[in-house]
């Protein structure tokens, strides 16, 4: 059984399409179980849209890695399917996940590629390359490093011996492959096991994301032995980080997500201020203690 769980804070509306989502998919879902921190009545609205939905409500803000801890805990399937509140499922999404536990029954899990629901916007489609590039569904089956957690099925043994982390928003995936890596497991990525992902579209919010992406990549290079760490501890690197990340971009561009490569070329300015954006919050997040 598939048990797919959702981490919400003050979702509504956009958590409604994740869940209409979820009802007319081409393959039985065990349970939907929502991890619910919000303070804005979105609660009460999955309660009365999607009764079917288990809801769990927390008194007060978890971040995310705690939310879906939480959710975990009470789950009863044997596959842990994850997407987000900003995110809606395609229709052979569960079906995709059965079929890869099936075919490859020794993997810890499998991440899936991510579509931009914000095609038509030039601004969503650079800040889904910086964030997803390399997740889209241009590119091929393979094993991957890590899976972003808005679309990631786990198998359920998994958490025996791991968890998300809870003390704070973004790199908690990371965190938890690193985990199931160092454990001898291995995550692939299925290009058919697709959602789509409501990017954001204004420039003020994508720099201000971006910065937080940042600081928490900063703080977990910081604190942990990731791929990567070396910008964090060594003193001066963290000036490098602006020129990978955009260099990372870039083959990403050339290699299957070509799509893109026009916005890449037309803007520019944005893609290397967003960039900026970026490694301004990683040496925030590196004087983080």
């Amino acid at each position: 059984m598939i048990s797919v769980i959702i981490p919400s804070y003050n979702s509504w509306p956009l958590i409604g399409k994740t869940l209409e989502s979820l009802t007319t998919q081409n393959a039985r879902c065990g349970e939907i179980i929502v991890s619910d921190s919000s303070d804005d009545g979105s609660d009460q609205k999955i309660t009365t849209h999607y009764p079917h939905v288990t809801l769990l409500h927390n008194s007060g803000r978890l971040f995310p890695g705690a939310a879906r801890n939480r959710a975990i805990d009470v789950a009863s399937g044997s596959v842990i399917a994850m997407i987000d509140a900003d995110a809606e499922a395609s229709p052979d999404w569960l079906h995709a996940i059965g079929e890869n536990f099936v075919r490859e029954p020794e993997a810890a899990g499998f991440g899936g590629s991510i579509a931009n629901a914000r095609e038509s916007s030039p601004a969503a489609r650079i800040a889904h390359l910086l964030e997803f590039g390399g997740y889209t569904p241009a590119w091929p089956r393979r094993r991957v490093r890590m899976a972003p957690s808005c679309n990631l099925a786990l198998r359920r043994d998994v958490f025996d011996h791991a968890r998300f982390l809870e003390d704070w928003f973004g790199n908690e995936d990371v965190l938890l492959a690193d985990n199931i890596s160092r454990r001898g497991g291995h995550i692939v990525f299925d290009p058919a096991m697709s959602v789509n992902h409501h990017t954001k579209d204004d420039w003020a919010g994508i720099y201000a994301h971006m910065r937080k992406i940042g600081r928490d990549t900063g703080r977990a290079r910081l604190r942990y032995d990731l791929p990567g760490s070396w910008l964090a501890r060594t003193p001066g690197a963290a000036l490098l980080v602006g020129p990978i990340k955009y260099l990372l971009a870039l083959k990403r561009v050339i290699g299957c997500d070509r799509a893109y490569l026009g916005d890449f070329i037309r803007q520019t300015p944005r893609v290397v201020a967003a960039v900026h954006a970026f490694s301004a919050g990683f040496r925030v997040g590196i004087r983080a203690r």
